[in-house]
């Protein structure tokens, strides 16, 4: 993981960092994995979603999850 952090102002501080790809696609995959167990989708049996439909699905609230934890 990578972090930067530039003065902006007297007050103010902008920091940058960066997440390995391989750390953001676990991230994704035990969030989904979560998702999967709740998700009640027509013709599949409840908790039993494939994860790349969760993935389609539910993307949007994934990626915020993920980025909020």
């Amino acid at each position: 993981m990578k972090s930067e952090f530039q003065d902006v102002s007297e007050t103010q501080k902008k920091i940058t960092i960066e997440i390995p790809s391989d750390i953001v696609a676990a991230e994704i995959d035990r969030v989904a994995k979560g998702y999967s167990k709740q998700a009640r989708l027509p013709g599949f049996r409840p908790g039993k979603v494939p994860s790349n439909i969760i993935k389609q699905r539910f993307r949007e609230q994934i990626h915020h999850d993920v980025m909020h934890d």
